[in-house]
């Protein structure tokens, strides 16, 4: 029998989001990089290969690594993708933002909280929803969705061997 983890599910809607039109070259001072993994690059940034090549498979390439990095230093880190298997609830069109790490030299700056604010302003025209989630007892996290102005929409469970991300209600 797989275990699972508890986890709280959030999105915030697209009309609730103001639109840009291109990724800044700067953002909160740092240096930003949209990193699209390829069978031919999966190292890129010092990223883990077999995550990115699971990422890469899942997502049929539709995968995405937001960093931003002081000078050579990764400041921070999120996965972003479309729909998946892995991601029921969700819309064809929608994004689900996950994964983020922030280096531990650079938290408490707000980072996570103004990251999640940027990436649905770029897919406004886009998609429908970004959705977010976490595990029940990081807090952390919890206040960034909030602050980023996205709703708590459900309490969901993560299998831990297939990673299928599955809300309690219906939603």
């Amino acid at each position: 029998m797989s275990k699972s983890i508890d986890l709280m599910l959030y999105r915030i809607a697209a009309s609730k989001v103001e639109s840009i039109s291109d990724w800044p070259e700067y953002f909160m001072g740092y240096k930003l990089v949209i990193y699209k993994p390829s069978l031919f690059n999966l190292r890129k940034y010092d990223s883990e290969m077999v995550v990115n090549l699971l990422w890469y498979i899942i997502t049929l390439g539709k995968v995405y690594i937001l960093y931003l990095f002081d000078k050579e230093t990764i400041v921070h880190s999120c996965y972003f993708t479309s729909k998946t298997y892995r991601f029921g609830y969700m819309s064809g069109n929608d994004i689900n933002i996950g994964q983020a790490t922030t280096n531990p030299d650079y938290r408490g700056r707000g980072i996570l909280t103004n990251v999640l604010k940027l990436i649905p302003t770029y897919h406004v025209n886009k998609c429908e929803y970004h959705w977010g989630y976490c595990n029940i007892i990081n807090l952390a996290s919890q206040k960034a969705l909030e602050r980023a102005g996205f709703e708590f929409v459900s309490y969901a469970k993560m299998n831990t061997r297939t990673k299928i991300v599955e809300p309690f209600d219906r939603i």
